[in-house]
């Protein structure tokens, strides 16, 4: 997984948090509000998941785009 709080320290703007929402709804991350990682769904995909967090990219595949 990955610590927020550490990713925030380094990139406040890292985890955009409409993308989190959608991937938590749509079942690919889980967080405890200090870590976020993929569900069993979503490593099987997880250069998407990577992809859809990542600000350059955005994700159209799970049914969003990240500004």
């Amino acid at each position: 997984g990955v610590d927020l709080r550490r990713l925030k320290s380094l990139s406040p703007d890292a985890v955009p948090a409409d993308g989190l929402a959608h991937l938590k709804e749509i079942e690919m991350i889980e967080t405890d509000g200090m870590f976020l990682r993929a569900t069993d769904r979503g490593r099987m995909v997880l250069n998407s998941v990577i992809d859809a967090l990542s600000p350059d990219t955005g994700c159209v595949l799970f049914g969003f785009v990240l500004d």
